[in-house]
C-alpha cells in the first residue's frame, strides 16, 4: 500500500513535467515569408466601429448597396490578414445589390490585439454582437454567413451552433481543414506552421480545466514583412476559437441551407476531397469547384467571386 501511495505523485510528477515540456519547449516554426499580393482597395469604405460587450471596439466595414435587392452577407477574412482580402468579393455582392459587412476578426486589423483574444469562445460573442447591429440596421432582412478559408472553418463551426440559428444561410469558401483530415496538405502550401507538442500539451491541460497558458503562441504564418497589417502567430486560444476541430460532426449538426466553394488547384487543401469529407455528414452537400484556380484565388480572381456570387445568390437546401 506504501509503494502504490508513493508512486501516485511521482506519476503525477511525471506527467507534469511531459506537459510542461510540451507547452513551455515547443520550438516555434520556420516558415519562408510568402510574396505579397497587390490588393486592390479602390472604394473601400471607411472603418466604424462596433463596441463589443466587454468594450473592446471591434473594426468593420459596410458596404451599402444602392439598392438592396439581395440578401445581408458577413463576410469573414481568412487567417493572419484583415478584411482588406476580401475587399473585391464584397464589392462583387455589393453590386448585387447585397449589404455587406466585413469584420476585422478580433486580433486582426483594428480588432483588439494582434494575434491573441481574451478567451476562448470570445470570437463567438464579438459575432452575436455584430449580428444585434445588423438586426437593428436590416429587420427582417435575409442573413448569409460567408467565411474564407479560417473564416470558412469559423463559419461552419458557428452554423452548427445556437448562433447559427440568426442566419438563414452558410457558404464556405476552401475552409480550412487542417491535420489529420485528408483535405489538409502537409505544411497548407507553407502558409501555416503549428506547434504541435504544445498544442496537445495545452490541448490536455484544458481537459483538466487549466486555460492559464492559453496565451502562448500556437501558429506561426509565412506573413511577409512588407505587409505591416498581416499576423505573424496566434496564440492557442485565437487559434482553436478560429476553426472548427470537429468539422464532419459540425456539418452533421447544420440546420439551415449551406454550400462549399473552393478553387480546383487549391494549393492549401485538397479541394477534390472536399466532397468526400463531409459525404458522411451532407451527402447531398452543395460543393463547386472553380477549375485552374488556387487558394487565395478564390476571393481575388473574377471566376471565382463569380463562382461565390452564385452561391451567395442561391438557396439550395441541405437535405436531412
Amino acid at each position: 500500500m506504501s509503494l502504490v501511495l508513493w508512486l501516485v505523485p511521482l506519476t503525477a510528477a511525471v506527467v507534469a513535467v511531459t506537459l510542461a515540456g510540451l507547452v513551455v519547449l515547443s520550438p516555434a516554426p520556420a516558415l519562408a515569408p510568402k510574396a505579397p499580393r497587390a490588393l486592390d482597395l479602390a472604394g473601400r469604405p471607411d472603418e466604424q466601429l462596433l463596441t463589443a460587450r466587454d468594450g473592446t471596439p471591434l473594426a468593420y466595414r459596410e458596404y451599402r448597396p444602392d439598392r438592396a435587392t439581395g440578401p445581408v452577407v458577413v463576410l469573414v477574412h481568412g487567417s493572419g490578414v484583415d478584411s482588406r482580402v476580401v475587399h473585391r468579393l464584397a464589392v462583387a455582392l455589393q453590386a448585387d445589390g447585397c449589404t455587406v459587412y466585413t469584420p476585422d476578426v478580433r486580433g486582426h486589423g483594428g480588432s483588439g490585439r494582434r494575434g491573441d483574444i481574451d478567451h476562448l469562445g470570445q470570437l463567438d460573442e464579438d459575432l452575436d454582437d455584430l449580428v444585434e447591429l445588423v438586426d437593428a440596421a436590416h429587420p427582417g432582412a435575409e442573413r448569409v454567413l460567408v467565411g474564407f478559408s479560417a473564416g470558412g472553418a469559423f463559419v461552419l463551426r458557428i452554423a452548427a451552433s445556437d448562433l447559427g440559428d440568426r442566419f438563414d444561410r452558410f457558404v464556405l469558401l476552401s475552409p480550412a481543414l487542417p491535420f489529420p483530415s485528408p483535405v489538409a496538405r502537409r505544411g497548407t502550401g507553407g502558409w501555416a506552421a503549428p506547434r504541435l507538442p504544445r498544442i496537445v500539451g495545452l490541448l490536455v491541460l484544458n481537459r483538466l480545466g487549466v486555460h492559464r497558458f492559453d496565451g502562448l503562441e500556437a501558429i506561426s504564418f509565412a506573413v511577409h514583412p512588407d505587409e505591416p497589417w498581416t499576423i505573424g502567430h496566434y496564440s492557442f486560444r485565437l487559434a482553436m476559437t478560429f476553426a472548427c476541430p470537429h468539422h464532419v460532426d459540425a456539418m452533421r449538426r447544420v440546420q439551415r441551407p449551406i454550400s462549399l466553394v473552393a478553387g480546383a488547384d487549391d494549393d492549401q487543401f485538397h479541394a477534390d476531397r472536399y466532397a468526400a469529407e463531409f459525404r458522411p455528414a451532407a451527402p447531398d452537400l452543395d460543393v463547386r469547384l472553380v477549375d485552374g484556380l488556387g487558394h487565395v484565388d478564390l476571393i481575388l480572381d473574377d471566376r471565382g467571386i463569380d463562382a461565390v456570387r452564385a452561391a451567395v445568390g442561391s438557396s439550395v437546401p441541405l437535405p436531412r
